[in-house]
């Protein structure tokens, strides 16, 4: 497949002590996408992405520099055998921006097999570089994993056991470094991290593969900071579709230059009881070990014991419906910022839509984080209310209002988010709407934003 696109965005913006000033923003991207099945069984997988991509971005009559980025990826897997599987993959990427220039090269290879029914092993490698102009990172490792699952009493249980090594060489200038388009995919209601800690949050940036369109914080996806870690999680009802494959863009602080091994040891262990029930238990420790250099900071010894239950119910009262509730309860001993974390969720939702009406789901949110020092603590209390419906003519309505408070740390942060989205699709015409507003306030300080989006679509 191939796609050409093209986003003009026009902007005007000011304050009480600033003049109003306009802006353009000009993207230019092209994609093709190869898939191909080989063999006389069709035993073979073999995908290729290859993208181009440019924004020219100006205020007034000033132009700044053009973001250019090339990608390209290439993707082989094979099925030997019922119970033998192997990969490869190559990726490599480069972005520029007037002096800022980043070079990402990388490749891993795999190996999976299942000796026994309920045993699963693997062994992978992989070796990535990353190089800027002040900055270069060389990481290269081997993992192995195993897995057995069988069933106990009227569930089923799974344990796993992975080991990880690697070593990291960095050479830098500055400490702080750019990320340009790190790949990431969100599924489901799971969190995902960012790969580098110590992320500058607010050069956080998140959009789609073709960079036409960027996600909002609070209504798309939900971001948390967790000792050095940023997670990203999706936030259903908004705009990033599940599974959907996105990028991010975030500075971070790397350090001076330096040289060391880590070795990293989950112990995993899951009971489930088809959707009614799931428990687990896990347990992580990082070791690394300075080669060379001094980072700037010590390395950050992890032990780590997560606890999680959640329980889903249907019942039936005139309409079935579905209520559940989850707690997650995290300890982690480390060498920068230890810390507790307890989370927790509680929904009700429709499980049929209610004739002439639609489906609904409430769900109360807390998250909490307790550090040694009391000022970085996290204490977040949340509410969301959503409402999905399928209207005449082939369209579909849903609409999202929520809000959460934080009053763990030093200033009480509120944020209230709504958002209203149509989509209406007759074969192969598609047209979207989407209304959104949100207002966020932090101490004495106050946010409000507004957006409407609208896109109509014909496939050819």
């Amino acid at each position: 497949s191939l796609q050409y696109q093209n986003t003009r965005q026009a902007s005007s913006s000011g304050s009480e002590l600033l003049q109003v000033q306009a802006s353009t923003t000009v993207n230019h991207s092209v994609n093709m996408d190869t898939r191909l099945t080989l063999g006389p069984e069709r035993e073979y997988d073999l995908t290729q992405l290859f993208s181009l991509n440019q924004q020219n971005y100006t205020t007034g009559s000033t132009p700044f520099p053009s973001l250019n980025e090339a990608r390209f990826m290439l993707d082989g897997r094979a099925r030997h055998s019922p119970r033998l599987n192997s990969f490869a993959v190559i990726n490599a990427s480069q972005s520029a921006q007037g002096e800022t220039r980043s070079v990402v090269r990388g490749g891993s290879t795999g190996v999976s097999y299942q000796p026994l029914d309920g045993l699963t092993s693997s062994l992978s490698g992989h070796v990535d570089q990353q190089q800027t102009a002040q900055f270069r990172l060389d990481s290269r490792g081997i993992s192995a994993d195993v897995g057995y699952e069988t069933g106990l009493g009227p569930g089923v249980l799974r344990t796993g056991y992975g080991l990880r090594v690697e070593r990291h060489t960095q050479v830098a200038d500055q400490s702080t470094t750019t990320i340009f388009g790190e790949r990431l995919v969100l599924a489901g209601l799971s969190y995902i991290s960012l790969t580098r800690p110590r992320v500058l949050t607010e050069s956080l940036r998140v959009s789609n593969l073709a960079r036409t369109q960027t996600f909002i914080e609070g209504i798309d996806y939900l971001r948390t900071i967790v000792g050095l870690d940023t997670r990203l999680q999706r936030l259903p009802g908004g705009s990033i579709l599940d599974g959907e494959e996105l990028l991010a863009d975030y500075n971070y602080d790397a350090g001076a230059s330096h040289s060391y091994r880590q070795v990293d040891q989950t112990f995993s262990i899951n009971w489930t009881l088809g959707s009614l029930i799931n428990a687990s238990l896990r347990q992580y420790a990082a070791t690394p070990t300075l080669l060379s250099g001094d980072p700037g900071f010590p390395l950050n010894r992890v032990r780590s014991t997560t606890a999680a239950l959640r329980i889903d119910a249907p019942f039936r009262l005139g309409f079935s419906y579905v209520t559940g509730a989850s707690l997650e309860v995290e300890q982690r001993q480390e060498t920068i910022l230890p810390y507790v974390r307890r989370s927790g969720d509680l929904y009700i939702q429709t499980n049929e839509p209610i004739p002439s009406f639609g489906n609904l789901r409430l769900s109360l949110r807390r998250n909490r984080i307790d550090y040694p020092t009391q000022v970085q603590n996290a204490d977040m209390r949340g509410i969301e209310f959503r409402y999905w419906a399928q209207g005449p003519w082939g369209m579909e309505l849903s609409a999202v209002l929520g809000g959460e408070q934080d009053i763990g740390g030093g200033l009480v942060r509120r944020r209230r988010d709504s958002v209203l989205n149509l989509r209406w699709q007759q074969r192969k015409l598609s047209f979207t709407a989407s209304l959104v507003a949100d207002e966020e306030t932090l101490g004495d300080a106050t946010r409000r934003r507004g957006q409407i989006q609208m896109m109509l679509r014909r496939e050819l």
